[in-house]
Formats: structure tokens, sequence, C-alpha cells
């Protein structure tokens, strides 16, 4: 089982180009990372608005992170090659963009 997820109704899933995440989107207004290795919550992205709930979610592909990163650094490292990241949208129309790296 898994524990400490959304207390509330999901609206969108979606797993990580390497598959070792799952991104939820839920009407409590929360994204849920799971490790889906580990059957295990790692992160819980806050911050939205209360009053609309998350709809969807989706990870970027690894070709464009590296791309953007080339962009921006005009480089790359071996950090470039973890970044993991990923747009949410909500109710109320915004959309957020959140990076990380993965352990793995």
């Amino acid at each position: 089982t898994c524990i400490g997820g959304h207390t509330d109704t999901i609206y969108g899933v979606s797993f990580s180009p390497c598959g070792t995440y799952l991104a939820t989107a839920g009407e409590d207004s929360v994204v849920c990372i799971w490790n889906v290795l580990k059957n295990k919550l790692v992160d819980k992205l806050k911050g939205f608005s209360k009053d609309y709930e998350c709809l969807r979610v989706t990870w970027a592909s690894q070709s464009w992170v590296r791309s953007s990163i080339l962009c921006q650094n005009g480089s790359h490292d071996d950090k470039t090659n973890r970044t993991l990241v990923l747009a949410t949208a909500g109710a109320d129309g915004i959309v957020k963009i959140w990076s990380g790296t993965s352990s793995g």
C-alpha cells in the first residue's frame, strides 16, 4: 500500500522518462511524486491554490531537458543526465514547471 498520498480524487498521472517515478495530480491541490520501484511516496509538490484542483502532470523528455540545459549553460555535465522536469496544470489555468535531480 502507498501511504501518505492524495486525500481526494486523482485526475492525472505520468511516468518519468526513466520509469522510476510516477507523478499524480489531484483534487486535493497536491502533486505526489512516487518511486514506483519502492512503492513509496518521495515528495509532495504544494503551492497550488486550495480553491482549484491540480488537473494534469507530464514529464519532459530527456532530450528536451538536455537541449534546454545546453541552451542555458552552453554545456552538459553528469547532473544534466539525471535532471527531471515536470509540468503541472491546475483548474485555475496556471502551469508550473518543476525540476529536480534523480538519484539514479
